[in-house]
């Protein structure tokens, strides 16, 4: 387990990477239910709603999130609140990985604008929280948690969104002061990055 108990005001949350929620005996059978929790706040929180087919959707999931449950679950970390007998719910959760590498390059060709800056900030971050989990100092709790986890192994974390996005200012609040603006098909990105 990552850590438990790391709670910015209740003590019924546990911070959790994937790989030992698979693993572990007292959380394995509630594994699948958490899984889909994830699913949910990610179509939830995504700009796209509607798909023209299951497989279309699919394909999306795992372009910006099944990735890294698949292939990095040691970086995917996920805040649930246990209350009791109840199941776990699902408040947020955060992935990525510590070392950007052409497997997402290729799944995300707007990466390629920002080329030049990945070395210096090799880690990247995908991050949501369920609505009524949102405000709290939860976002800024699981990216101390990611932050600690990639640290030790490069040297600085990235991010890429977009200029107007509302959730600019919480990166930066956060310490993601390194900004680089880049247009991709008419698009505006923005990479905010951090130095570890």
């Amino acid at each position: 387990m990552l850590s438990q108990d790391q709670s910015y005001s209740k003590s019924d949350q546990i911070y959790i990477n994937l790989h030992d929620l698979r693993k572990s005996h007292s959380w394995k059978s509630q594994s699948a239910s958490i899984e889909d929790q994830i699913k949910e706040i990610f179509y939830t929180s995504s700009s796209v709603d509607a798909f023209a087919s299951n497989d279309e959707k699919e394909k999306f999931y795992y372009k910006y999130l099944g990735i890294y449950a698949k292939n990095y679950p040691q970086y995917f970390v996920v805040a649930l609140r246990k209350t009791g007998a109840e199941p776990a719910e699902v408040l947020g959760y955060i992935c990525g990985t510590d070392q950007t590498c052409s497997d997402h390059i290729n799944l995300n060709p707007y990466y390629r604008e920002f080329i030049g800056k990945v070395p210096d900030f090799p880690a990247h971050l995908h991050i949501n929280c369920a609505q009524g989990s949102r405000g709290m100092g939860l976002g800024s709790k699981l990216l101390q948690s990611f932050e600690h986890l990639v640290s030790e192994k490069c040297s600085g974390i990235h991010l890429i969104t977009t200029p107007e996005s509302k959730n600019v200012s919480f990166y930066k609040k956060n310490g993601y002061n390194h900004a680089f603006k880049k247009s991709f098909k008419n698009h505006s990105l923005l990479m905010l990055a951090k130095k570890f």
